[in-house]
């Protein structure tokens, strides 16, 4: 009986039921420390086919919007978008648990190696809910060391059994208690208030306000459909600053993409109202869309600010502040040719763009959508960036139309980019365009 029950506990598809159970406790429910829970699973595995198995149940359950999301998403490019979406589905879960079938030996170093195989590039574009997210939760502030400090608390309890090793995984976790403390007992104004931020320069105040819209995407839009919009856009920034009493200079940031396409008409369209925003001292940051050729084009954050023309009229003139570098793979980096086949362009290292462009001496990085659930590319623009990350603004701006927020993908998203964010230290703000709006006073 003994031996039956040992057999079922050890079997693949026990070990595929904990990846759902880790999946759903650190995702769904946001307690990133259990994604730790994979490495005891790997400790109490036998065979690479129970190790994969884990894994691949951990990121199949953590993806399964994707059922929903690509037929919604690609509805308008491909009669065939929900079979689509069940390939994405299963095609994605096995790539990013393929690699644990090739720890022949069971050692720390496979182990880390297989999660390092899709955290970083390339496996690394596509290798969201990295079991490295759990450092943000676990270092606060710390950056790379925490990362290092994660891997190798995971390498301990993946196969740690000499009193050396319970030395330093009781001094890592100890490490970890403290900086909570510390971090708890420092609460910044991006816990207090996350929608809004204040920052003090020589000049005086700069604020910053997110805010979060409900656009419906339409595919090629009509004039008729871009003016609906752009009147839904300046409604949502009338009731979001209708109650805020404001000093200083204030940036409004929109989500990503939420205008559309920039044509010469919106900067029409929006002139009189950003010049009379900017008459208050009041800016707008806004998602766009630049095309470059018939192609290509930028997925974009415009800072948007008056400019008359020759007549006199007032204009809407859109400065770009930075592009996103890794666009969503098949749907904004179109690699695939679907639809119309334009394409933002994949930059994976971000030689093409404005990093960390300042307003008012204040840094600000960019966080383009699927930017959000990575963090390679936020770890490399931060270490590039020495004289500057420290005093930065970090903006989300997100165009989950196709999504709402009770979603598991979505979730999936936000907690990414705020562990990220956690992970260094930094001031965050997010910006999304959703389903489903709710207002959160």
């Amino acid at each position: 009986m003994q031996l039956a029950s040992l057999k079922v506990i050890r079997a693949p598809a026990a070990y595929f039921l904990a990846g759902v159970f880790i999946s759903t406790l650190s995702w769904q429910f946001g307690y990133l420390v259990f994604l730790l829970g994979l490495a005891l699973g790997y400790r109490l595995s036998t065979s690479p086919w129970q190790v994969f198995s884990m894994f691949f149940g951990y990121y199949l359950y953590g993806s399964h919007d994707l059922l929903s999301n690509i037929p919604a998403f690609f509805s308008q490019k491909m009669e065939w978008s929900g079979a689509f979406g069940w390939i994405i589905w299963l095609v994605w879960a096995l790539v990013l648990a393929s690699p644990y079938l090739l720890l022949k030996k069971k050692n720390a170093v496979s182990f880390i190696a297989a999660i390092l195989m899709v955290f970083i590039p390339p496996v690394g574009i596509f290798g969201w809910m990295s079991p490295l997210s759990a450092a943000g939760h676990l270092f606060p502030g710390t950056a790379a060391i925490g990362l290092l400090l994660t891997m190798t608390l995971m390498a301990i309890i993946a196969v740690g059994r000499t009193h050396l090793s319970v030395y330093i995984s009781t001094f890592i976790i100890a490490s970890s208690i403290g900086l909570n403390v510390f971090n708890s007992m420092n609460v910044s104004n991006k816990q207090q208030q996350p929608r809004q931020m204040s920052m003090g320069v020589a000049e005086g105040r700069i604020n910053f306000i997110s805010i979060d819209t409900s656009i419906p995407h339409n595919g090629e839009t009509s004039p008729i459909q871009d003016m609906e919009n752009i009147v839904s856009i300046q409604n949502s920034i009338k009731e979001s600053i209708r109650d805020i009493q404001l000093s200083g200079i204030t940036y409004l940031v929109l989500p990503e993409e939420v205008m559309g396409e920039w044509r010469a008409a919106k900067s029409y369209w929006m002139g009189g109202f950003v010049r009379e925003l900017a008459d208050k001292g009041v800016f707008v940051i806004v998602g766009a869309d630049l095309s470059r050729d018939e192609i290509i084009y930028d997925d974009a954050a415009l800072l948007l600010m008056p400019s008359p023309d020759n007549k006199g009229a007032s204009l809407a003139k859109a400065y770009k502040l930075s592009s996103a570098k890794i666009p969503m793979p098949g749907g904004n980096w179109n690699f695939m040719g679907l639809g119309s086949g334009k394409s933002a362009e994949l930059d994976v290292f971000g030689r093409g763009g404005i990093e960390y462009p300042e307003l008012n001496d204040i840094p600000v990085y960019f966080s383009f959508c699927y930017e959000d659930f990575l963090i390679w590319p936020h770890a490399l623009f931060y270490y590039r960036n020495n004289d500057k990350r420290y005093s930065a603004v970090w903006i989300s701006m997100a165009n989950n139309w196709f999504q709402s927020e009770d979603q598991l993908s979505f979730q999936v998203q936000n907690r990414s980019i705020r562990s990220t964010a956690r992970l260094f230290g930094v001031n965050l703000l997010r910006s999304v365009n959703k389903k489903t709006l709710v207002y959160k006073k």
